[in-house]
């Protein structure tokens, strides 16, 4: 089990986790599977209450997560990251003076929080925040550690990047249930509620990074997350409107990253992360299209050396988006359809092979709904209908599997409103038939 799970860690790159990129390309989903069913074994031979024994297995249940999470299977790396916890806590209660498992606990809420994000489930992912911070806050020697502020930077960096799109398409009380009444949903005004103490919050966790990153600048993984959390001020500071506070953010960003991606040559898990950062479209200036280019030549690195793993892939996916986008305004339709195929296809294989990321059916809908706009463009107004319609079955199906995601209620409720906008377009532009005397 050790063999597995110390090997499943790239050297120096374990603080670089936020979606899937914890471990190195040696190691599978059947590693995962075996750490997993070693866990009972331990449980035979811990009858006898041995810490040891029960801190191994919980350390095995958290890798056997790690790995599920790069290869998509949120489901499974909840299971196992609520495994780990759960051995944490026993630990915790054989040994209450030990502030490393009030950290270790942490830190597992932390990974739960990224994952029922990634789900869609925002508002559970809320309520883990409010855990993680009681937890961390319950214990003052925790808190005087670097370690338990680290964490507690990172809880509040996910809760308020998690705020931006939490409580967006509350149901009306007034209306009933059911697919129909999707399409009667509130429409908040922009900037959306919440999104000033998202940036409260998150103004909290870089102070407390900026702080560590003082204190220790050779350790790298305080501006790791520095950095995120500068590239996350940029979509809350765009969501309200502050532009230029938005290109300041990703620019520290993007600049913390350079230097990392310098010191660090040949971690992938930096390069990603650099990638990301630059073709992010929170802000949009004379500079977005070569940044976009860069991230393009990174991804494609990333593609050589992990060509199977779905984040890579979705931000390969995200970049041709970027540049289908380029092509449509300057009416290249024949490239833009072409390259937007070229995305569906990438989704569709994303989507069967990590079901549960619910982003994926988000952004495949989004394909769907340019392909529409582009036929329509064209004057193709059945094409443009028919991936429409693609478009809404798809989230019908992913709202089956995740009924409670206010993200995809609320993109269903839209392009339901649109389809219904299109057709009365087309109603209104149809020719009145000549009547006979």
């Amino acid at each position: 089990m050790e063999n597995i799970s110390r090997r499943g860690i790239e050297t120096g790159a374990e603080f670089l986790a936020e979606v899937t990129d914890t471990t190195s390309p040696n190691v599978s989903a059947e590693d995962a599977e075996l750490l997993n069913s070693l866990l009972g074994f331990f449980d035979e031979l811990g009858r006898n209450n041995s810490k040891d024994l029960l801190a191994e297995s919980a350390i095995a249940a958290k890798y056997a997560g790690d790995i599920s999470m790069r290869f998509g299977d949120l489901q499974r790396a909840e299971a196992a990251f609520n495994e780990s916890l759960k051995r944490t806590r026993e630990l915790a209660a054989c040994d209450p003076d030990e502030t490393a498992h009030v950290i270790a606990q942490a830190a597992i809420l932390n990974e739960l929080a990224l994952i029922t994000g990634l789900r869609g489930r925002l508002k559970h992912a809320d309520n883990i925040f409010f855990r993680t911070k009681s937890l961390l806050q319950s214990c003052p020697d925790v808190m005087a550690t670097d370690e338990g502020r680290f964490q507690y930077a990172i809880a509040h960096r996910l809760v308020a990047s998690h705020a931006t799109r939490i409580g967006l398409d509350e149901p009306n009380p007034n209306q009933g249930g059911g697919r129909l009444s999707l399409s009667r949903r509130f429409r908040l005004t922009d900037p959306k509620p919440g999104i000033q103490r998202a940036r409260i919050v998150l103004q909290e966790s870089i102070d407390v990074l900026t702080k560590l990153t003082s204190e220790h600048p050779e350790d790298q993984q305080y501006k790791v997350e520095l950095a995120r959390a500068y590239r996350d001020k940029a979509v809350t500071a765009s969501l309200a409107r502050h532009r230029t506070e938005a290109e300041q953010s990703i620019q520290s960003s993007i600049a913390l990253f350079r230097e990392l991606l310098a010191a660090n040559p040949t971690l992938d898990a930096i390069r990603y992360e650099l990638a990301l950062t630059l073709c992010n479209t929170e802000t949009f200036n004379m500079d977005y299209l070569r940044r976009s280019v860069e991230a393009h030549e990174l991804c494609m690195q990333l593609l050589k050396t992990s060509p199977d793993l779905p984040h890579v892939k979705a931000l390969y996916a995200s970049i041709r988006t970027t540049f289908a986008e380029r092509q449509m305004r300057i009416n290249k339709y024949k490239a833009a359809e072409d390259t937007w195929k070229e995305v569906l296809q990438i989704y569709e294989s994303l989507i069967k092979t990590s079901p549960n990321v619910l982003l994926y059916e988000r952004r495949h809908s989004d394909t769907l709904e340019s392909l529409a706009e582009l036929k329509v463009r064209q004057g193709e107004r059945e094409a443009a209908r028919n991936y429409l319609e693609q478009a809404i079955e798809g989230l019908q199906i992913a709202i089956k599997r995740s009924p409670n995601s206010p993200v995809i209620r609320m993109q269903l409720n839209r392009l339901i409103q649109r389809a219904r906008r299109q057709a009365n377009a087309e109603k209104a532009t149809e020719p009145v038939p000549a009547t006979g005397k």
